[in-house]
């Protein structure tokens, strides 16, 4: 699967079929995730290593375990997020940096 149709796909899923965008996410290494709508998404153990995710909306979802190294965040919407464990896209871990990537950008 293309990174454009993962990226489709989990736009496509919206809200209620998480549990399959996740399945998604982290068998595939998404590129371009900008604009997505990841609201709710439990994205635990996901590889978003240099993914674009500017614009996202990630409200409420569930980072934990997950990579963000080198990903893009610009303009990504982060409320009410787990962050667990995550990688933050400048490298450092969530549980360092008061259990969030917020203002840790790559």
């Amino acid at each position: 699967m293309s990174h454009a149709q993962v990226r489709s796909t989990i736009q496509r899923l919206g809200r209620t079929s998480n549990r399959l965008a996740r399945i998604l996410v982290t068998t595939s290494t998404p590129g371009n995730l900008t604009d997505a709508n990841l609201t709710d998404g439990v994205l635990v153990g996901a590889d978003f290593t240099s993914a674009a995710l500017s614009y996202a909306n990630l409200t409420d979802a569930n980072l934990t375990d997950a990579n963000l190294t080198d990903a893009d965040l610009t303009g990504a919407r982060l409320v009410n997020m787990t962050w667990s464990d995550t990688i933050c896209p400048d490298g450092t871990n969530s549980d360092s940096d008061g259990h969030t990537c917020v203002g840790h950008p790559g």
